[in-house]
């Protein structure tokens, strides 16, 4: 009985520590609808280390094959990434490696189709 409480107790370390080491903390969250040429801003978050973007744009009731969104992440007044996104339904992963800071994020709609804009800054 010892023995497999003790087994159950290591299995359960092992399952926890594997969960906390491969999460990602959501530490915030935008959603935009950019018309055609539009551009728009997140409003400012702080950032405590290096992080990743999971981001995600969708064209509504359009088939348009070619829409584009430039992702700017911007540092105080400085762009630290910017990235083009092409596509009508698209995920990609931004990772930002400028460490501790206040950012913002601006999506510019470089098509003439509207677009929809989410995703989150994680860790």
């Amino acid at each position: 009985m010892k023995k497999r409480t003790t087994f159950l107790a290591l299995v359960l370390v092992m399952v926890l520590g594997t969960s906390v080491a491969f999460g990602w903390t959501h530490f915030y969250n935008f959603s935009k609808t950019l018309g055609p040429n539009e551009t728009k801003e997140t409003g400012e978050f702080y950032s405590s280390s290096n992080f990743v973007i999971n981001y995600t744009q969708s064209v509504p009731n359009t088939i348009a094959n070619s829409t584009q969104v430039r992702v700017i992440v911007m540092k105080g007044n400085t762009i630290v990434t910017s990235k083009t996104v092409t596509g009508d339904n698209v995920s990609e992963k931004i990772t930002v490696s400028s460490g501790a800071g206040n950012y913002t994020i601006t999506f510019r709609n470089l098509s003439s189709y509207t677009v929809n804009v989410s995703g989150s800054a994680m860790k």
